[in-house]
């Protein structure tokens, strides 16, 4: 009796896909309309047969709502309600699938899925449908900040603005060496970004040690504190 179903159920599925979606274009379309409601009807009959309740059911609600499309109380005229008789359709062609001996444990794990489909098709029928309690949920942009900690030798090499804390204490300030003040004097604000490109030169007028670089920095405030990176070059012996 289940391979008779089986067979039943594929061909009425079969027609029931193929004619729910030309609803979409034409929801009042006389001779789907007919289709649907008889493949229904002859799938409710079929699950009769065989004792499957389940499927039963939902043939049964499917049947209906395809009677109301008929006479013209309802239409089958969105998405939502396509896409609920479409599932529908789905659950019937999955239970035609299952084992004899899966049967009876089937519909007991499936009952919530079942039941929540029947409801779906009598609000379409008694035309209290909500739209937005069965649209799909949108995905939601989820902002995330990654914290990346720099090594401060890196960051200073590579001219990175790193937070006060990050940075190491100022050095004491001392007198710079005489070689370096002529330098110095002739450096104007607006041009501390050539420091850098200064700063290997400055080293041979001072013998090239970090102790004589270092104190060029604590000699530079207000807007040349932005190029406070630059100054804190470190060079090695």
């Amino acid at each position: 009796m289940m391979d008779l179903f089986r067979m039943e159920a594929e061909t009425q599925v079969a027609v029931l896909n193929e004619n729910i979606l030309v609803l979409e274009n034409n929801p009042n379309s006389p001779a789907e309309l007919e289709s649907l409601m008889r493949a229904a009807h002859s799938l409710k009959g079929a699950a009769r047969i065989v004792g499957i309740d389940a499927a039963v059911q939902i043939a049964h609600v499917m049947e209906d709502c395809f009677v109301a499309a008929q006479l013209g109380t309802i239409a089958l005229d969105s998405p939502e309600k396509i896409d609920i008789m479409l599932r529908a359709i789905d659950l019937l062609s999955r239970i035609s699938q299952i084992h004899e001996t899966e049967i009876e444990n089937w519909f007991p794990a499936h009952l919530s899925e079942v039941e929540s489909l029947k409801a779906s098709i009598l609000a379409i029928i008694n035309q209290e449908l909500d739209v937005t309690a069965i649209s799909e949920p949108t995905a939601t942009e989820t902002n995330v900040t990654l914290e990346i900690e720099i090594p401060q030798d890196i960051a200073l090499e590579n001219h990175l603005i790193l937070p006060a804390d990050a940075l190491e204490a100022e050095p004491a300030a001392v007198d710079p060496p005489q070689e370096i003040l002529p330098i110095l004097s002739e450096i104007e604000s607006s041009e501390i970004s050539t420091i850098e490109a200064d700063l290997p030169m400055l080293a041979l007028f001072s013998g090239g040690s970090r102790s004589s670089i270092d104190p060029v920095a604590s000699k530079f405030t207000g807007t040349e504190k932005s190029s406070r990176s630059l100054l804190r070059y470190r060079l090695t012996n």
